[in-house]
């Protein structure tokens, strides 16, 4: 049974949603935001994780890239706390303005 949602995600700026497991976080996220406009990582998805749990710098050189582009609205990178690994950036990684 789907459960109307009275909360709206906003359209034009970033959050984190945080809430316990199996409450509906992802169904609303989908719901809310049309995949061609978005990066979506789901870290449940095993080939997603062991990528990004390889090289996390991955994740901010996709990000970049699509935002050069300008071909995404939206990044979700859904259940991120089963990266558990502690992720150290390289000079190589830092965000310089």
């Amino acid at each position: 049974m789907i459960v109307p949602r009275t909360l709206r995600l906003p359209a034009e700026r970033s959050l984190f949603l945080f809430g316990p497991r199996q409450t509906g976080k992802s169904t609303l996220i989908a719901e809310t935001y049309a995949r061609p406009s978005c990066l979506f990582y789901d870290l449940l998805n095993s080939e997603d994780f062991r990528r990004l749990s390889a090289r996390p710098e991955t994740l901010r050189r996709e990000i970049l890239a699509a935002a050069e582009l300008k071909e995404v609205k939206h990044v979700i990178v859904d259940c991120i706390a089963s990266m558990k690994k502690e992720y150290k950036p390289n000079e190589e990684d830092t965000y310089h303005t």
